[in-house]
């Protein structure tokens, strides 16, 4: 599901979220904060294009979708841009091409699960070292 919501400011514990409400999820006269189910107001992370991130201003419209269509899994996936604003910033580029390729590369900090990306790289060079090693004891045994 993706729905359009408004950045009404940054996270205070994440430096690649905000905070975004989304009034399709609002209930007439309710307001039940951001730790309930029913709440409308979200902490998103960032999904951003290649190229420069400037991030997202107070009020801005963004499209929101969520994670394996669970709402404890909100991701900013673009923003809605009115062209012609002189307060647009220029580091806000519509490109129009785009290459694609095999590779996906993560910011540092990026968490999967508990584990952060760069913890993950580093695990699976030590991996590629280990294995190295293991050949290399094969080899010396097969020639005794």
């Amino acid at each position: 599901m993706v729905v359009k919501g408004y950045v009404i400011g940054k996270s205070s514990t994440y430096d690649n979220k905000y905070l975004v409400r989304i009034p399709f999820f609002e209930s007439p006269g309710i307001d039940c904060g951001t730790d309930s189910i029913f709440s409308s107001t979200y902490e998103c992370a960032v999904c951003y294009n290649p190229g420069t991130f400037e991030g997202y201003k107070e009020n801005d419209c963004v499209f929101v979708a969520f994670e394996n269509n669970r709402r404890s899994l909100p991701v900013i996936i673009g923003k809605l841009y009115v062209r012609g604003l002189e307060d647009e910033p220029a580091a806000y580029q519509h490109n129009v091409d785009m290459e694609v390729t095999n590779k996906a590369v993560l910011p540092q900090n990026t968490l999967i699960g508990e584990v952060t990306a760069d913890d993950l790289l580093k695990a699976l060079r030590k991996i590629e070292y280990l294995e190295e090693e293991i050949d290399k004891l094969k080899a010396r045994l097969g020639e005794h």
